[in-house]
């Protein structure tokens, strides 16, 4: 492991630790103590995106784009990207890959909302399908 530390002296109160490795090094902590800088792994960068909600104008593009989508299925995975894309650019929004994630589940929910909605329909339609063959024998 590299390690450089530049200072200017305890009485300044200013070091900078530059490492190479797979440890963090002490950092000064203000009040005269030292803490340890933590590692974040991919989960955790992860654990915290999900936990951090995108941008509400984002998720207003992308609730929009997924509803057209749903409703027109006739669209391949490029054009659904090309709409995405398209729709964030006019709002003014930067591009970001986890918006096609977004996109791609919020389609997804309304897609499985529609199935579970017909089902439900074609059940109600047969138990009262059921209920007339019944009444009239």
């Amino acid at each position: 492991m590299n390690i450089v530390t530049l200072g200017l002296g305890a009485d300044k109160g200013f070091l900078l630790t530059l490492g190479l490795g797979a440890f963090a090094q002490p950092q000064p902590h203000p009040s005269g103590g030292w803490i340890k800088t933590p590692i974040r792994d991919e989960a955790d960068i992860r654990r915290q995106r999900e936990d951090h909600p995108l941008w509400p104008k984002a998720q207003e593009v992308i609730a929009a784009v997924a509803q057209r989508q749903a409703e027109d299925l006739h669209l391949d995975e490029q054009q659904r990207l090309e709409e995405l894309s398209r729709e964030l650019q006019l709002a003014g929004i930067e591009w970001e890959a986890r918006y096609l994630s977004a996109l791609n589940d919020r389609r997804e929910q309304l897609l499985n909302q529609e199935l579970a909605y017909r089902v439900q329909l074609q059940q109600a339609n047969q138990d009262t399908l059921l209920l007339l063959m019944a009444a009239a024998v």
